[in-house]
């Protein structure tokens, strides 16, 4: 079903003129998503932490394995895996272990490791579904 392999920051694709598809990666590829660094007053985090706020967004860089399920679309896309390489605050630039998804405060990203989206990665080739998302670059996920 997935026998097409494309290059996924290939921006001039059919697949992302044509408003995206789904692919295999044919070769490992770096990409990068705006995340929450979130912190209570104590430096942890806890969501049922009524005074847990948002102190500053991030910007994680993710790595996506050769092989790896992906959406493309004309600038969001997303993956049935990766693995965060890095986490950076925008505000001091400072390192950090985990971050938080913007969309949804309970998926943690943590350095080092993989992460998979919490339902199954839907194969339909629609922008706003289940999936790791991403951007093909740094400024555009600074952007979002």
């Amino acid at each position: 079903m997935f026998t097409k392999k494309l290059n996924v920051l290939d921006a001039g694709s059919p697949a992302v003129a044509n408003g995206g598809g789904i692919f295999i990666a044919d070769r490992d590829v770096i990409v990068y998503k705006k995340v929450a660094v979130v912190q209570s007053f104590d430096g942890d985090y806890d969501p049922a932490d009524e005074d847990a706020t948002i102190k500053e967004y991030g910007i994680a860089k993710l790595w996506i394995p050769e092989g790896t399920k992906v959406f493309l679309g004309e600038t969001v896309c997303r993956a049935s895996l990766v693995e965060v390489l890095e986490i950076i605050g925008l505000q001091q630039g400072k390192s950090f272990d985990q971050a938080w998804s913007v969309y949804d405060p309970d998926f943690v990203y943590t350095r080092f490791q993989k992460a998979v989206p919490t339902h199954s990665f839907c194969t339909k080739p629609y922008t706003c579904a289940s999936g790791i998302h991403f951007f093909r670059t740094y400024h555009e996920a600074l952007n979002y």
